[in-house]
């Protein structure tokens, strides 16, 4: 019996999978473009700001811990110098500075990596959403089958023709900013909502 049934399996099994193709129109070409996301927000104007404001916040905390490296670079110094003329007491308590000041930049720098990657998340991720939202909108305006990441996706090569990154670019600057858009599209006089 289970001999019988078999063959109707697997010719209903058939029937399924070439249902799709069928449906399927076969006159649609396929149609591929590249992007470089690396060079959307390069060249965008939002992805300048978000990267200016990464740089400066960057080179502030690296300045400010070059600060206490210099303070703890000093201590040190002072420490050397006066090994002969300084008392055991004296040597002891600038070695315990020279500890807590070790240990302060540790937790310094440890503190710093976190807020910059939650820095640089808070200021890409609406960023790539929103360039997701564009490459969606032109990819269907323009019948495109497939979009890839130019080099991410593991392409070796792709005619200039295919690369939509310069469309890309300039529809994102020319699309107001996902936080502004919310606030634009409601009437004047309507309460925000809660949370904001």
């Amino acid at each position: 019996m289970v001999s019988k049934a078999t063959p109707v399996r697997i010719l209903a099994l058939l029937a399924v999978l070439a249902a799709p193709a069928a449906a399927q129109p076969a006159a649609r070409p396929l149609k591929i473009g590249v992007i470089d996301p690396e060079r959307i927000v390069q060249e965008s104007a939002r992805g300048k700001q978000a990267q200016e404001r990464l740089v400066g916040e960057r080179d502030k905390r690296l300045a400010e811990g070059n600060r206490m490296r210099q303070e703890i670079s000093d201590l040190q110094k002072r420490m050397n110098d006066g090994r002969l003329s300084l008392g055991q007491d004296k040597l002891k308590q600038l070695n315990d500075e020279i500890e807590e000041k070790t240990i302060a930049l540790q937790r310094y720098g440890e503190n710093a990596q976190r807020e910059m990657a939650r820095l640089e998340q808070e200021l890409m991720d609406p960023i790539e959403q929103q360039i997701l939202r564009v490459l969606t909108q032109l990819g269907q305006e323009q019948g495109y089958t497939l979009i890839f990441k130019k080099f991410q996706s593991g392409l070796v090569f792709a005619d200039e023709s295919v690369d939509l990154t310069p469309q890309v670019i300039q529809r994102f600057d020319a699309a107001p900013a996902a936080a502004a858009a919310p606030a634009a599209a409601r009437p004047a006089g309507t309460p925000k909502p809660p949370g904001h």
